[in-house]
């Protein structure tokens, strides 16, 4: 979706004969987030919530695998009839019922806090990168991280401002930044 607005734009600018006033650079948001350091508070969150919701599912699994242990040593050991059995199993059935609708509950609440903690990050970034973009005269600016929400296939050195946006932000720029583009970024 987003390719295909990015490509509408370009072409929209090219049969105006706008495409001279055109300027795009781009840069790695994930590398700044990295470099930012209000990450390493979020990933011990995240990872102190992980760990909580790891155990509860743990206590889950445990007590359904000893129900199982407990049924089936009833269903041996004692004269059980048909519909006792049915009985346990259906409990057995809703308890992994439950187990699997706790883990895609504990899924979509890691998801939500890692959301919520990294807002502020990213809102200090889109700053920054608005900032760098009027200072520089920049049309558009693409997102080049490695992630799947990456708009950018290629890009040339010279447009790529995320030096710029480290020093926007007072980061110290990391050495292989430097080395990546010849600390370019102008």
């Amino acid at each position: 979706m987003k390719l295909k607005f990015i490509l509408f734009i370009l072409l929209a600018a090219l049969s105006t004969g706008g495409f001279a006033q055109l300027k795009i650079g781009y840069t790695n948001v994930e590398a700044i987030i990295s470099y930012m350091p209000e990450q390493n508070l979020i990933t011990k969150e995240l990872t102190a919530l992980r760990q909580k919701l790891i155990e509860a599912q743990d206590a889950k699994t445990k007590y359904f695998q000893t129900k199982q242990e407990e049924y089936q040593e009833i269903a041996q050991t004692q004269n059980v009839t048909e519909e006792d059995i049915q009985k346990m199993a259906g409990e057995l059935e809703n308890l992994q019922r439950e187990i699997q609708q706790s883990a895609s509950r504990a899924d979509q609440r890691l998801s939500a806090k890692q959301a919520e903690l990294l807002q502020p990050l990213l809102d200090k970034i889109q700053k920054a990168v608005e900032d760098v973009a009027k200072e520089k005269g920049y049309t558009y600016i693409l997102n080049s991280s490695s992630s799947s929400a990456s708009v950018l296939l290629h890009g040339q050195p010279q447009f790529d401002i995320t030096k710029l946006v480290f020093i926007k932000l007072g980061l110290p720029v990391p050495a292989e930044l430097e080395q990546a583009n010849g600390g370019s970024g102008k």
